[in-house]
């Protein structure tokens, strides 16, 4: 009897560490691509894209690197990205620092800008992000958004509250066969 018992412990033991095993799968090369903007929700809601903005592309290279194509402002950025912690995608993003004066354009710094993996697989990623509007306004998450006009008084107290609001944002990407 004890003898049985042990036999079915191990069992249990070893099926219960070959499905943890099994969890731990590296999706880094599921990443590897080129993937190009699909649909963007907001807190469950389905922003409509403009045609420029469904041809925002990101190619997530094997080395770490990706370059991604922001087709509305003809502008590309590139960074690092890294898999880690069985479902997290951390990529350095461009974040705006300031405008310059002479010509308007913006500034550049990198921000770390973790995102849940929700899904990866041959031909669609999925990513989440929990964020203010502020944060999104000025991190370039695969399209630049217009920033904020420069307000006084009441106007500048409801849009700073505004922008402080957490929302969850869902990027859907489809990859590109090459």
């Amino acid at each position: 009897m004890i003898m049985v018992k042990l036999k079915i412990s191990l069992f249990l033991f070893f099926t219960i560490f070959i499905i943890s095993c099994q969890d731990d799968k590296d999706l880094s090369l599921d990443l590897v691509g080129f993937w190009q903007q699909e649909q963007v929700t907001v807190d469950g809601a389905e922003l409509q894209l403009t045609d420029c903005e469904k041809k925002n592309t990101i190619l997530m290279e094997a080395n770490g690197v990706y370059r991604m194509f922001e087709s509305c402002t003809n502008q590309e950025h590139s960074g690092t990205w890294i898999f880690s912690d069985k479902e997290w995608l951390n990529m350095s993003i461009d974040k705006i620092i300031g405008k310059n004066t002479s010509d308007g354009s913006y500034r550049y710094g990198q921000a770390l800008v973790r995102f849940t993996i929700l899904k990866v697989d041959k031909n669609y990623l999925e990513l989440r992000i929990k964020t203010t509007l502020e944060e999104r306004k000025k991190t370039i998450m695969f399209s630049q958004m217009e920033q904020d006009p420069v307000l006084t008084g009441e106007d500048a107290i409801l849009l700073d509250n505004e922008n402080k609001k957490m929302h969850t944002y869902i990027y859907r990407f489809k990859k590109v066969q090459l």
